[in-house]
């Protein structure tokens, strides 16, 4: 694959020259603080076992995503916004791959320090007569910055694959088969609390496990 320099590049004979790909520019970038539970795939069988999806993940992390202004070829990305003063602050950097102009690109920035979640699961009963079982859950969001901040609350429904949403404290801003989004308010120096339940069913020809 060929990329054309933005200028002319002058190369000495036995020297290394660094020359960027690209003119600085400025960017359209949305930044999220996301806290995701159980993206590690869906069992063959409805998982039944109480202890199953209890763990507990207190890291929030910082994304952030952009529209490819060309076509980008795979690297790092060093991330930087500026204070109040104008300053150029450090953010974070993270890789990507190849992406095309026009395609939407997410990196990683790390964990954020002033922000942490605590997720408890608050009731969970299953019916094997009537073949479902229901799971509920409080997820509480702190935040010790002096700035209110919007989380994003990723979860996703793990134990088998028919499940639906029965009651939740907050309205989901997104869903899918597999997910569900939650975005929060979180005051500067407080918390803010989510809880929601969840109903799996399956069908008489399944054996749960």
């Amino acid at each position: 694959r060929q990329y054309t320099l933005p200028h002319p590049v002058d190369l000495p004979n036995g020297s290394v020259t660094q020359t960027p790909l690209y003119d600085e520019r400025s960017l359209d970038c949305e930044r999220t603080a996301l806290y995701e539970n159980g993206n590690w795939g869906v069992p063959s069988q409805p998982m039944i076992a109480s202890g199953y999806d209890v763990a507990n993940n207190n890291q929030i992390t910082h994304t952030l995503t952009f529209k490819a202004f060309d076509s980008l070829p795979a690297g790092y990305l060093r991330v930087l916004a500026s204070d109040r003063d104008g300053t150029p602050q450090y953010l974070g950097e993270a890789g990507i791959a190849d992406t095309a102009k026009g395609q939407s690109a997410t990196v990683t920035l790390g964990n954020a320090f002033d922000l942490t979640a605590k997720r408890e699961r608050t009731a969970f009963s299953v019916d094997r007569a009537n073949r479902h079982m229901d799971a509920s859950f409080k997820i509480t969001l702190s935040n010790a910055g002096d700035a209110p901040r919007v989380v994003t609350v990723r979860e996703h429904p793990n134990r088998w694959h028919e499940w639906q949403l029965t009651s939740s404290s907050i309205k989901p801003s997104k869903q899918t088969p597999d997910t569900l989004d939650f975005k929060i308010n979180v005051p500067s120096n407080g918390t803010a609390t989510l809880e929601y339940s969840v109903r799996y069913h399956w069908s008489p020809d399944i054996t749960p496990q």
